[in-house]
């Protein structure tokens, strides 16, 4: 079945979800469905496995400056999350973001 992203928005609107763990390809194409107003409880966003381009959600990042976000790392094998880099204000600005992998969990 093919990534339904309207619906995926939707259910973590709905069930007001504290953390969203998706790959930034995919965070991208949510991006436009989600509601900043409906993500207040939103908390983390984890972006995983590929590398995440930091122009392509700014204008989101602005919009729900409580949501903190971190890139994920790991061999495809065992998981996607074996190293976490958090995306502060420090690496938003200095686009160091790129090349971070980031610290084992």
């Amino acid at each position: 079945e093919p990534f339904d992203a309207q619906r995926h928005a939707d259910v973590l609107m709905s069930q007001r979800a504290t953390l969203c763990c998706t790959t930034p390809a995919a965070f991208y194409v949510l991006m436009p469905f989600l509601k900043p107003a409906l993500l207040t409880r939103l908390r983390w966003q984890e972006l995983c496995s590929d590398k995440t381009e930091m122009r392509k959600i700014q204008r989101f990042c602005a919009s729900c400056p409580w949501v903190r976000f971190v890139t994920a790392y790991g061999p495809t094998e065992c998981t996607v999350s074996s190293t976490l880099c958090p995306i502060d204000t420090e690496v938003k600005k200095e686009r160091l973001w790129e090349f971070l992998i980031g610290w084992t969990c």
